[in-house]
Order: structure tokens, then sequence, then C-alpha cells
């Protein structure tokens, strides 16, 4: 079963294709409440997972508005396979 955590990491997996893995990652890691390795993986992160998913997204779109729907279109079938979890706002 997928979680916000693996969910979290797939985010960070995709801006690494995007913006490179140094930008990408170091975007993740300034990211409130969440504590990202320099590898890409998430050490852990504070508070729900939805709010947390919710804001390494917004911190992307911040660099390139296009993230969010890249994003919200990778991540889709995740949602759709794991149905006891909920999209943070900025993917509705």
């Amino acid at each position: 079963m997928t979680d916000y955590r693996e969910l979290i990491e797939k985010t960070i997996e995709r801006e690494i294709g995007v913006l490179g893995r140094d930008r990408a990652i170091k975007v993740a890691q300034d990211t409130k409440g969440i504590k990202v390795k320099d590898d890409g993986t998430v050490d852990n992160y504070v508070g729900d997972g939805k709010e947390q998913l919710g804001r390494v997204i917004e911190a992307y779109a911040d660099i390139a508005s296009v993230a969010r729907l890249i994003i919200k279109k990778e991540l889709k079938p995740f949602f759709q396979e794991n149905s006891d979890l909920e999209k943070p706002d900025v993917l509705k």
C-alpha cells in the first residue's frame, strides 16, 4: 500500500528529472516540516502527510507552475489504487 511518504518521494523523483538532482532535493529539503536525505528519500515529516505532500508540490510549483499539473497526472494512479489516501487541496 502506498503512503504519503512514498508519494512525496515520487514527487521528488519526478522533479529530479526536471530540475536536476541537487536543485530538486534542495527544494524538498527547504520545505517546512519535511526532512529529506541527500539521496531524495524522506527521512520523516511532521504532521499530516496530505498537508506535507501539498507543501512539497507547492514548493515545486513556485519554481514552475506546470509542475502542479504534471505531478497531479503522475500521482493520479496512486490515488486511484489507494482510495484511503486523500488528495491535498493543490491536486484537487
